[in-house]
């Protein structure tokens, strides 16, 4: 199953739009005769793009054109075609027959005379045996409405969920550390982070209600942090993982209670007692005991009792926190300011099996959790392929529609060079289905991995509407082709070949040395002052001889 052609009579920038995913099939519709043509071009060698990849399609253009709209539309089509409220229609690909699902309001039905190979489905379901993933780097806050049966892994859904900011950190840090623990990982050929930050803090965005029952513990955590103040890193360590625990099941504890309409009080004044009583600063020994004696036997709570969930956790997040002192892990503490704690852990061989406890057990506590000393390139990187061995490798549908929205952002000019490359690596082992590639991207680099039928440029025209451009139609060959050629067609930067402020000075050097017959002695002295920092010999060279330079 390849999906092969989408057009839309209006979607946010899209009008009387279409666009092709095939480099061996190109559509075209006519909306006014409501005709289909197609027009066939000559397959590929065997296994070009790499053992089965079934087809590329990457689409490039400037900022606000809709290349993320493009992927997005695609998306809904296939399992969400409610969702989009215009006239459209969608062909796929499946074995050698092709079927067109269209949806017209004035319940017109396209037709293709000239095609025999065609069906025609007016839509009604969504199109399987697919599964459908989209990813993007960006984090803009934008909202994707996407039915559930897209796999949505983007940055945005991650940190969508405003109430609960650490835990989708947590959620994105342990795919990392997994995926980095695999045997794909090697494939990649990047270096392995050498140490992790942990953020201990205060700022709680529980419910106002729950919040406001919880004034006495956030007085006591203060507390906490000044008596253990004088411990040693991983004692203090221990004991802030402590008081989290508290947090997190007095929170639960609480919510509970309120939303049930159970008015009992928080059992917590014995605690503070105990603490208050205590002559020894390491205090997590109490807190960790008064957890298990007050709410251990949660976990015995029937199966199907949510509550019972959180006991099991519970009772191992005790166990975790009582082992972390026994530890010899070098815990290291960076910086105690007011409300934060900041520790720093090495990850190396001596410390994987430590690091891999605490995030299985530490979850859902109210934690940073970061890698420390990698550039932002390095964790987008990560990121991305780690999210696709956490979302791929239990897929059992026979076919994968991969949308990746810049998923080359933040990345050193080398990684994009490599990035397709080993994209097309590594997606093999992490998925055993036929895979189809939807990429957008503002980088010539993934243009020269891509032949012209594998595009689609999308710009403006002088009506400020989007035209798609389909790569065969453009004057350069792009696959291994000339980097700046690249830039300035499918990119659309015209003939710039340097920075718009470096081309305005060029441009003043050049009026001043056209605008007189003599070149006074200061401007002289000026213009060679530029000239001399300037990287174009060629330019140089030419302005130099002109001025009378010797």
């Amino acid at each position: 199953m390849k999906i092969v052609f989408a057009w839309t009579e209006k979607f946010r920038t899209f009008k009387n739009t279409g666009i092709n995913f095939s480099s061996t099939e190109k559509f075209s519709f006519d909306p006014l005769s409501m005709i289909i043509s197609k027009k066939d071009l000559p397959a590929f060698p065997k296994n070009f793009f790499g053992k089965d990849i079934l087809d590329v399609t990457g689409i490039v253009g400037k900022n606000g054109v809709g290349k993320s709209n493009a992927l997005e539309l695609v998306c809904r089509l296939l399992k969400g075609p409610k969702l989009v409220e215009t006239d459209y229609l969608l062909i796929v690909k499946e074995g050698r027959r092709f079927s067109c699902y269209y949806s017209f309001s004035d319940n017109r039905i396209p037709g293709a005379p000239n095609l025999t190979t065609i069906d025609f489905h007016p839509v009604v379901q969504k199109i399987n045996p697919l599964k459908v993933v989209y990813f993007s780097n960006v984090f803009d806050e934008r909202v994707h409405e996407f039915d559930k049966d897209i796999a949505d892994i983007s940055n945005n859904s991650l940190y969508r969920f405003r109430g609960m900011a650490s835990y989708p950190q947590h959620l994105q840090f342990g795919n990392q550390i997994r995926f980095i623990n695999s045997s794909i990982f090697a494939d990649l050929q990047i270096e392995t982070p050498s140490e992790i930050r942990i953020d201990f803090k205060r700022n709680r965005r529980d419910d106002w209600r729950v919040r406001r029952t919880l004034e006495d513990i956030y007085s006591f955590a203060r507390d906490v942090d000044k008596k253990i103040r004088s411990l040693p890193a991983s004692v203090r360590f221990a004991n802030l993982l402590s008081l989290e625990c508290l947090f997190r099941v007095l929170s639960v504890y609480n919510r509970v209670a309120l939303f049930t309409n159970s008015r009992e009080p928080i059992p917590f004044d014995d605690l503070i007692t105990s603490v208050k009583n205590s002559a020894n600063e390491d205090i997590s020994d109490l807190i960790v005991n008064y957890l298990a004696e007050k709410f251990g036997d949660w976990a015995h709570r029937p199966v199907e009792d949510n509550i019972a969930q959180d006991g099991v956790k519970l009772l191992a997040l005790i166990t975790f926190i009582r082992k972390v002192k026994a530890s010899r892990i070098p815990i290291e503490e960076r910086k105690v300011s007011p409300g934060k704690w900041t520790f720093l852990v090495p990850y190396k061989r001596s410390t994987r099996a430590f690091i891999r406890a605490f995030i299985e057990n530490c979850e859902e506590l109210d934690l940073n959790i970061s890698w420390t000393g990698i550039s932002s390139g390095h964790k987008a990187y990560l990121n991305l392929f780690s999210s696709l061995y956490r979302e791929l490798k239990s897929v059992k549908m026979p076919f994968l529609l991969l949308c990746i929205d810049e998923g080359d952002l933040y990345l050193h000019p080398q990684w994009q060079i490599e990035f397709f490359s080993k994209l097309m690596k590594v997606l093999p082992q992490l998925y055993s289905g036929k895979i189809q590639l939807l990429l957008t991207s503002h980088s010539p680099f993934l243009l020269s991995d891509l032949p012209n039928r594998n595009i689609t440029s999308l710009g403006i025209d002088s009506d400020g509407i989007v035209q798609s451009i389909d790569g065969i139609d453009l004057t350069i060959k792009t696959f291994g082709g000339n980097l700046y050629d690249l830039y300035a067609e499918p990119l659309f930067l015209g003939s710039a070949k340097r920075g718009h402020f470096a081309q305005q000075k060029i441009d003043q050097l050049i009026d001043v040395v056209k605008g007189t017959e003599t070149v006074s002695k200061t401007k002289r002295i000026e213009v060679m002052k530029t000239l001399e920092v300037l990287g174009d010999e060629l330019i140089s060279f030419s302005l130099k001889r002109v001025i009378g330079h010797d």
